[in-house]
């Protein structure tokens, strides 16, 4: 509160010229000295404010009388501090509380606002463009109110990318596992479209190495799976082919030991899955013979590989007979040529020349 004191002797009034809401002066009109007081508000604004008093005698004379307000402090403050945005073109709008003038300074080529100068509260709208680099950006714009400065923080993030090496891979017919590699910023996800081959991750956010395994292909047929990596802006496919499996390979077949009733037969397999069954098919009326349409002598195993030597016996004397050795592993069933020999006549002299037929 302030005063002033008026010296009189006769009746007087106060006008006001100007003012502000809160302002009082009290009294207003009165009668000899007096003393004035003077009451107000705090002033919210950063300047100074002024009245004008005027005191009039009823018999015409005048004085006057100034009233300044020192000026508040100044009030400034930013909705936000600090705002995002992704890597497409978007806005965003920053309210500002303000009691005196203010101007926005600062920026980048890629971030516009909607004024840069403004009194009292207000708001500004921050635009950016799209940013279509991978690598994020930022700026900073400066908001001053007579020395008084608040700064915003505009980041932006880059674009999400990925690349993935290589896109075609072959892999072996056994059970394996393969790799890729995915490169960039961007956050992703990994599909397979077949159940035999499985991935090391599904989700994942920049570079990684992804491994996928494989079961074993055991037809004879190539196949294959295309793996599906994606993010929000992309598809990168890779395509692995699984080469074919093989059935087991017969060599080298040789008989010995012939006699009127039976004979010795060696042979060699080698498979690129355990064989799980081997022998011979042995006929004297079918040249072909077969494991579903002749007599035969088996044996299981579970090796890639072998050399058996097999008899067989209970076969009639002086007769031709076909053979065919066999093996068997997951991919199927294979069989050598057919090869014959003849068993030792039991006539007299029968056994003196016998010679098999390979």
């Amino acid at each position: 509160m302030a005063s002033f004191y008026i010296r009189a002797n006769c009746r007087w009034t106060i006008t006001m010229e100007g003012g502000w809401e809160g302002l009082i002066v009290s009294p207003m009109k009165g009668q000899n000295s007096a003393t004035i007081n003077i009451t107000t508000t705090v002033n919210t604004n950063a300047a100074g404010r002024d009245v004008r008093l005027r005191v009039f005698s009823d018999g015409g004379l005048a004085r006057t009388v100034n009233i300044h307000q020192n000026a508040g402090a100044v009030v400034l403050s930013l909705s936000e501090e600090t705002i995002s945005f992704g890597a497409t073109a978007g806005n965003k709008e920053v309210t500002i509380i303000c009691n005196t003038n203010w101007t926005v300074t600062g920026g980048a080529d890629w971030l516009t606002i909607n004024k840069n100068a403004g009194s009292g509260n207000g708001s500004i709208n921050v635009s950016v463009t799209d940013n279509l680099t991978t690598s994020s950006r930022s700026a900073t714009l400066a908001v001053d109110a007579q020395g008084t400065i608040h700064r915003l923080s505009v980041t932006q993030e880059g674009r999400q990318d990925f690349t993935v090496s290589p896109t075609q891979i072959s892999a072996e017919a056994h059970a394996n596992s393969v790799q890729f590699s995915v490169t960039g910023n961007a956050v992703w996800t990994v599909q397979s479209n077949r159940d035999w081959a499985t991935l090391s991750d599904l989700t994942g956010t920049g570079s990684k190495t992804i491994t996928v395994s494989q079961a074993d292909n055991t037809s004879e047929s190539d196949r294959a799976v295309e793996i599906t990596v994606s993010s929000v802006s992309k598809t990168e496919r890779v395509t692995i082919i699984q080469q074919a499996a093989t059935l087991p390979v017969l060599s080298a077949m040789q008989v010995a030991d012939v006699t009127t009733s039976g004979a010795t037969v060696t042979f060699s397999f080698t498979s690129m899955f355990p064989v799980t069954e081997y022998g011979l098919c042995y006929s004297s009326v079918n040249a072909t013979p077969a494991k579903d349409n002749s007599p035969n002598v088996s044996l299981s195993g579970s090796s890639t590989q072998g050399t058996p030597s097999m008899g067989i016996t209970e076969l009639a004397s002086g007769t031709t007979y076909y053979v065919r050795a066999y093996a068997v592993s997951v991919v199927g069933t294979q069989y050598s040529n057919a090869f014959s020999f003849t068993t030792v006549s039991d006539w007299p002299g029968g056994g003196d020349n016998v010679t098999p037929n390979i």
